[in-house]
């Protein structure tokens, strides 16, 4: 029995050592990305670039990024995404969403952000601070693809404590 899996982007690393930059979060317009392990800092301008970037078409082709254009271009000193969507199970989600109500916005900002954070992440362009530290890193970050469930590979990314921050699917399995 052969497998055979397709691609949904491929970013042509297998393992790469991730050197996040400091920034001046007071001075510049913000992304914050909040995941069970981290909170990612984004500077809007780098997002912005980006999407408006010619040769990231073919990473976003697929994807839309539409209400995150929108949402940038109100030039909002901060915004702020709990990832709901992608780290937490059903269940999990109807107990946060008991809490509060689900806000579409964020949910089409965290959809549409999913393959830009990797890219982002993979660039350099962001500020990781670990929850469990409770400290900005800058150092021992790692990204590595990994073969999944029949077939499947995702690009994981990892924390020095070996804890994973953030992940994408990059090719389903069949």
């Amino acid at each position: 029995m052969t497998i055979q899996s397709y691609s949904q982007i491929d970013f042509g690393i297998r393992r790469q050592k991730l050197k996040p930059t400091f920034f001046d979060t007071t001075k510049e317009n913000v992304f914050i990305y909040e995941v069970p392990n981290a909170i990612l800092y984004f500077k809007q301008s780098d997002i912005k670039d980006f999407i408006e970037n010619p040769e990231n078409k073919n990473i976003l082709i697929n994807y839309g990024y539409k209400t995150f254009q929108d949402t940038l271009a109100k030039n909002v000193e901060q915004i702020k995404v709990t990832d709901l969507y992608f780290y937490y199970d059903q269940r999990q989600r109807d107990s946060i969403f008991r809490q509060q109500p689900e806000n579409i916005l964020t949910k089409h900002l965290d959809e549409e952000f999913y393959f830009i954070g990797a890219a982002l992440i993979l660039k350099g362009q962001c500020m990781v601070y670990s929850k469990t530290n409770q400290m900005f890193l800058n150092k021992h970050l790692v990204a590595k693809r990994q073969k999944e469930y029949l077939g499947g590979r995702t690009l994981q990314f990892y924390l020095p404590d070996k804890k994973q921050f953030y992940y994408i699917v990059t090719a389903f399995g069949e």
